[in-house]
């Protein structure tokens, strides 16, 4: 029997209402602190700000977005012999760009969105940019390394 309620301050009264979760639309995100306190358990918690929603989207955003210049910036430095990383990572950027459109578009700017779509695409840009180049490195290895072998046949009689 899991009642939800909400909790609101008026000038030092508060006051705890019961309400239905599923009729509230907001942000939701589930808490990552480990944090106990007497008697409160938090397994979720809706955003009905918008302003504040927008705020902790952006943050989260901005933190992942980090991680993948971060991780371009890792391979763009490595010499890695197969491109498979960096296809795995424009697979997982794609997919963090539908992520977006689906999850979070409600809450942002059309502005900051703009934004976030350019940047995005220039990281995409720079992993495929770097993907084509280990191509081009891979078959022009192969093709100086295994092509010029001249191969002599040596004529006989066939018996």
């Amino acid at each position: 029997m899991n009642r939800h309620f909400l909790i609101v301050k008026d000038n030092k009264d508060i006051k705890a209402n019961d309400i239905n979760l599923s009729s509230l639309e907001g942000f939701s995100i589930k808490p990552k602190s480990g944090l106990q306190y007497d008697g409160i358990i938090v397994s979720k918690l809706i955003i009905l700000d918008n302003n504040f929603a927008n705020k902790i989207v952006k943050r989260k955003i901005k933190k992942k977005l980090e991680n993948y210049l971060n991780y371009l910036i890792k391979f763009i430095d490595s010499n890695d012999e197969d491109g498979e990383s960096i296809r795995h990572a424009l697979n997982d950027i794609t997919r963090y760009k539908e992520i977006i459109k689906t999850k979070y578009d409600k809450y942002l700017e059309d502005k900051y969105k703009e934004l976030l779509r350019k940047k995005i695409e220039v990281v995409e840009e720079e992993m495929k940019n770097k993907l084509l180049y280990m191509q081009m490195l891979y078959e022009n290895y192969y093709k100086n390394n295994y092509d010029t072998y001249e191969y002599e046949e040596t004529k006989g009689k066939s018996r």
